[in-house]
């Protein structure tokens, strides 16, 4: 599976190849791969901080938008298909849980503008110690997971039968 990083113009920015598989154990496993064009090829590397979010393409269409924070691409398109609209915009970053720090979460927001001020207000998820996303001073909202399995995601929760309304 392969998901793409754009910009609002929905310029392609970087890429992440997500690899499935069944280990030597038998069990489910991922690998990811960035790849990124460095000005005369593509090479398999992560992009530099900050980071773009998935799903910026989407801002301009949906300003009044809350944002909704999910971990990982394919819990992102996941709750696009289901959430995704005018009042919800599904969006992660890249790297996982551990590198949230490395995201740019101004471009989220439209840093200074009227629709970044309300976004601000209005982002929600990546709270704990980071003080909001990214520092950006935006509510957060963790959704507490602990009465599902380890890994358990909104990607399960819209497979388990999770309806938009």
């Amino acid at each position: 599976m392969m998901h793409e990083y754009r910009d609002q113009a929905d310029d392609v920015l970087f890429y992440v190849a997500r690899y499935e598989f069944t280990d030597e154990a038998g069990h489910a496993a991922k690998e990811f791969s960035p790849w990124r064009w460095d000005g005369t090829e593509w090479i398999a590397k992560a992009p530099p901080a900050p980071r773009a979010l998935y799903g910026l393409q989407y801002l301009p269409r949906f300003p009044k938008a809350t944002i909704l924070l999910v971990e990982g691409e394919k819990s992102c398109d996941a709750a696009r298909r289901v959430l995704g609209g005018e009042s919800n915009l599904p969006m992660t970053w890249y790297g996982g849980a551990n590198a949230h720090g490395k995201a740019d979460w101004n471009r989220c927001v439209g840093a200074g503008s009227r629709s970044g001020r309300r976004r601000r207000r209005r982002l929600e998820g990546c709270g704990g110690d980071s003080g909001g996303a990214g520092g950006i001073g935006a509510q957060a909202t963790v959704v507490d997971t602990t009465d599902h399995a380890d890994g358990w995601d909104v990607a399960d929760w819209i497979a388990e039968g999770a309806k938009k309304g």
